[in-house]
């Protein structure tokens, strides 16, 4: 294998991140990295674009003979040193993980690839699409960080299909700008946002609170009230009974584990992102603090590390969501890797910036070919 190029490109988010490219047996295969807006405290770190391209320049070397990416990935680990990536960057790791992976494959599909590496039988996920936004995604919009739309019609393309048309219903209510991750950012509180979901759609609720970024000295700030813990809580119960919300993400702070454990009781899916970051962990510490976990493969920094906690999450019974970032690229990993593992579901933004759109069209292509077979 060769390093045929190592660049600076720029994520949907304008901002500059690393490109891989390798030459094996005369193919061609490449990865980029996406790059976290709202980022968990635990996630591994990630290192300036040039220092990560100085880094593939020396690690190249050591790694361009392997033929395993359990073997890889641990050399890689094992250089790095560190808990958090912080020696290396974690996307470093994780480009050269995703492009060996690539090379690893060959002519097989990725995900029949990342299968067999996980163990898992592949199968589709559901899309989970992201409407409105606001938080660190969309100033001037809700202090909900995402507003998501998902439904279990059938195939993906039928789910997909439906909550596109919500979406584009929603683009004529709201007739408002585009977010990070292409949702619609307009001037709402939490409870107008939601009126306007459930006028446009019947399918599931899905909010990702990322509550960490209205969190400060032990007291939520949330649309210019100071609110304690018992006192979000009875927003999140009123939102739950009023608009059957079905699934949170991060309804509480990183570390405010007796917040996720009184939500527990509730009947709605507690999600787990800036809470376990992709991390074994951290998983392990919030195994009763949640029910399903985001898994976000730049947060640990290689492939196999991102599956094992796909499986802890499995074995733990939570349900498993595959997620993009708020800077992505053109590369579609996050698509294979989602059906290679067996996830429950995917996030991959609004249907209308084409770095998430890209995502979606993967997901549609591998649909027909698994069908077709």
């Amino acid at each position: 294998m060769e390093l045929k190029s190592l660049k600076q490109i720029l994520n949907s988010d304008k901002k500059p991140t690393l490109e891989i490219e390798v030459e094996e047996q005369g193919k061609v295969f490449s990865a980029s990295l996406p790059s976290g807006v709202s980022v968990g405290c635990y996630e591994a770190v990630e290192v300036g674009v040039e220092k990560a391209i100085e880094n593939v320049k020396k690690l190249f070397p050591k790694v361009k003979g392997l033929k395993n990416q359990q073997e890889l990935d641990q050399l890689l680990i094992k250089l790095d040193g560190t808990r958090n990536k912080s020696n290396l960057g974690a996307n470093t790791t994780l480009g050269l993980s995703i492009v060996f992976s690539r090379a690893f494959a060959g002519s097989t599909p990725l995900y029949q690839y990342i299968s067999q590496v996980s163990g898992a039988k592949p199968c589709l996920p559901k899309p989970c699409v992201l409407m409105m936004e606001g938080g660190k995604h969309g100033q001037n919009g809700p202090d909900i960080q995402e507003f998501m739309l998902t439904c279990s019609l059938g195939s993906f393309k039928e789910n997909y299909e439906s909550l596109k048309k919500s979406y584009f219903k929603i683009k004529e209510i709201v007739k408002a700008p585009l977010g990070k991750e292409g949702g619609f950012v307009a001037s709402l509180k939490t409870r107008q946002a939601l009126d306007i979901l459930k006028k446009a759609s019947k399918a599931d609720i899905y909010l990702d609170a990322a509550s960490s970024h209205f969190f400060k000295k032990g007291r939520y700030f949330f649309e210019e009230k100071e609110l304690k813990r018992k006192e979000l809580l009875e927003l999140y119960k009123e939102l739950i009974k009023d608009y059957g919300v079905s699934m949170i993400e991060d309804p509480f702070s990183e570390n405010d584990f007796k917040g996720f454990k009184k939500i527990m009781r509730e009947n709605v899916l507690v999600l787990g992102d800036d809470l376990t970051t992709t991390n074994v962990s951290r998983m392990k510490k919030a195994k009763k603090l949640c029910k399903g976990v985001v898994i976000k493969p730049n947060q640990i920094g290689t492939l196999t590390e991102a599956i094992k906690a796909v499986h802890l999450a499995k074995s733990f019974h939570w349900k498993v969501i595959v997620s993009h970032r708020g800077g992505e690229t053109m590369d579609d990993f996050i698509s294979d890797f989602a059906v290679g593992v067996g996830a429950d579901f995917i996030k991959a933004g609004g249907p209308l910036q084409k770095e998430r759109e890209v995502k979606y069209e993967r997901l549609l292509e591998i649909e027909k070919e698994l069908t077709n077979n």
